[in-house]
């Protein structure tokens, strides 16, 4: 049995979650980078949304888009009552999460359920120490392996992967950084740039990839002191943001990159910390100031 998300329902519920916010389309538009004619399409269920659209729009208002889906199913028997755990429990219920037809999206409940371990893994690393990045990666190596049973850090391009692969990668990068595996980390890293550099590029979540992958470069270049490449790896972001009109992560490459500047005495490090000030300002991210100028005086005797 096939089942599949109302068009619908979903415009309704991407409606409420909207004016809940008390947001306008015009402005939804001009944040999602999704147009105000598709907006409206969507919230009147007269079109079939990607689900990559839906994906940014479920970032964008912060709100978890497979259960939203899963909330909205309905069978291609035309019996739209159900029973949600004996869909989300059974072993043979294989679709792909991808798949799109006339009538619905497919929704594959065993991804759903990788992505809720996952998310219950993240929300459980919340400890900075290294024994809690060794338990977490230990568990996350095990939700990979689940899927792909022949995963080594050597064999990631002969992988078949989606975006939620992609994701636990990144975090098992960042895993090996904490526990101080740059250089495994930045195979990783490599392997997942090429992945990543043949997606999609118009699709919002490609690009949040592509620089989270720059920002963990940089940072194990920087844990390897290797300055040059920390510049050259952050200048490449830099100059990916600005070219897809990105703010996404954009403070950290430039703040990375001042870092950079000041441990081989280049004077542009100055420019790069104002930049970083102007950006977090105008987003009226305080908190991220406060903890920068902190971090900054207190390894660099620098002021920011």
């Amino acid at each position: 049995m096939i089942y599949q998300y109302d068009p619908i329902e979903i415009g309704k519920r991407m409606r409420w979650i909207r004016e809940k916010r008390k947001y306008s389309r015009k402005l939804e538009s001009e944040r999602s980078n999704i147009s105000v004619e598709s907006i409206r399409k969507i919230e009147k269920g007269l079109v079939l949304p990607q689900l990559q659209t839906l994906m940014d729009l479920s970032n964008y208002y912060n709100y978890d888009l497979l259960s939203l889906i899963a909330s909205t199913l309905k069978s291609n028997n035309h019996n739209d009552k159900y029973n949600e755990n004996d869909l989300l429990f059974r072993s043979d219920y294989k679709i792909d999460v991808d798949s799109i037809e006339s009538t619905g999206i497919l929704v594959d409940f065993q991804e759903i359920e990788r992505l809720n371990h996952y998310k219950s893994l993240l929300r459980s690393y919340n400890i900075e120490n290294t024994y809690n990045s060794i338990n977490a990666m230990e568990e996350l190596t095990k939700l990979i392996l689940d899927k792909h049973s022949y995963f080594s850090e050597d064999n990631i391009l002969d992988l078949v992967l989606n975006i939620l692969d992609i994701k636990m990668l990144i975090t098992y990068v960042s895993l090996l950084g904490d526990i101080s595996f740059f250089k495994r980390s930045l195979n990783v890293l490599e392997q997942l740039e090429i992945i990543v550099s043949n997606l999609d590029y118009e699709m919002l979540e490609t690009t949040k990839l592509h620089i989270k992958i720059k920002c963990l470069q940089s940072y194990n270049y920087h844990s390897l002191n290797e300055h040059q490449l920390v510049i050259s790896t952050c200048t490449n972001g830099v100059n990916f943001c600005k070219k897809k009109f990105s703010n996404y992560y954009l403070y950290y490459l430039y703040y990375r990159r001042a870092v950079g500047y000041l441990l081989i005495e280049d004077e542009r490090y100055k420019k790069d910390f104002q930049i970083v000030k102007h950006i977090l300002e105008a987003e009226e991210n305080h908190a991220t100031i406060d903890y920068l100028k902190k971090v900054t005086f207190e390894k660099y005797k620098i002021n920011i």
